[in-house]
C-alpha cells in the first residue's frame, strides 16, 4: 500500500491537479511513502527504511509510478522552491518518526488551490500553512 497520488503532469513535471478531474490525459501515480509490502505494515519505521523499500518496489514499476526523494536539513530551501515553482507544498517529518507524524507544509498563494479543501483531512494529521520568517 502506498501514500501518493494520482496526477497529470505538465512538460515541466508539474502536477495539474486540474487537468486530472477535467480533461482526458494520462494520469501518474506519485509515490511518496510505502506503508505496507508483502503484508508487514512499515508504518512505524523510519523514513528513510520505508523510501529503501520504495525505491526498490519503483525499480519494478516500469515507468507507471513516479518516487519523490527526501530533502534532510534544506526544508526552507525546499518551501521557496515549491513556491518558486507554483507547487501545493512540502511534507515535513523528523527523520527518525513513524509515517503517523507529519506535518503539511502548504504554498498559501498555490495557484490550483481555489475550490480544493484542505478540511476534509483526517484530525490526526497536523496541517499547517506556514510563512517563513522575513529574509535577514
Amino acid at each position: 500500500m502506498f501514500d501518493g497520488d494520482l496526477v497529470v503532469l505538465d512538460d515541466a513535471g508539474r502536477p495539474l491537479f486540474n487537468k486530472l478531474l477535467f480533461e482526458d490525459r494520462r494520469p501518474t501515480y506519485v509515490a511518496f511513502d510505502v506503508l505496507i509490502a508483502d503484508g508487514v505494515d512499515l508504518r512505524p519505521l523510519p523514513p528513510r527504511d520505508r523510501k529503501a523499500r520504495l525505491a526498490g518496489i519503483g525499480k519494478q514499476a516500469e515507468g507507471w509510478i513516479a518516487l519523490t526523494n527526501g530533502v534532510v536539513g534544506e526544508g526552507r530551501a525546499l518551501y521557496q522552491a515549491v513556491v518558486d515553482a507554483d507547487l501545493e507544498g512540502i511534507v515535513a517529518r523528523k527523520l527518525t518518526d513513524p509515517f503517523t507524524r507529519w506535518h503539511k507544509v502548504l504554498n498559501l498563494d498555490y495557484s490550483q488551490r481555489l475550490g480544493r479543501s484542505e478540511d476534509t483531512m483526517p484530525d490526526a494529521v497536523c496541517m499547517q500553512a506556514f510563512q517563513p520568517p522575513p529574509s535577514e
